[in-house]
């Protein structure tokens, strides 16, 4: 085997490893109870107002919210339950977003995004996530 066909080979090799790893959701996992989410420093959220289940419904429309929790479930194409101390909400999360990171339901997360709300949903579209 020449040192071209190798090369070749090693090429391949990481394109296909590399293009499997899309990150995105693992239900693979039991997320804790609401009192047992973890805390402590976190350099991406710490001086951040984290906004809380609780606090959704006196925002208005299209605010922008930070917040930190557990995705417990996969709902819907690219909609999850995100579930903090106080309660859970809807979050939509874009493919594109995930960055490779796979998240559990026992794996803490930081998101940003936009509320939004109809009659019959509400929902934040988020912007960013962060694997904690």
């Amino acid at each position: 085997m020449t040192m071209r066909n190798l090369l070749w080979i090693l090429f391949f090799a990481t394109a296909f490893a590399s293009a499997e790893d899309k990150g995105g959701y693992n239900p693979d996992a039991k997320a804790p109870n609401p009192q047992d989410q973890k805390s402590g420093y976190r350099a991406i959220t710490d001086g951040q107002h984290q906004n809380m289940t609780s606090e959704l419904p006196e925002l208005a429309d299209n605010a922008q919210v930070s917040m930190k929790g557990n995705l417990i479930k996969q709902s819907g194409n690219k909609e999850y339950l995100l579930r903090d101390e106080k309660g859970t909400v809807a979050v939509r999360i874009a493919e594109h977003l995930w960055k490779g990171q796979e998240v559990k339901p026992d794996d803490l997360v930081a998101i940003k995004g936009q509320l939004q709300r109809n009659p019959q949903h509400t929902v934040i579209v988020v912007s960013e996530i962060h694997r904690l």
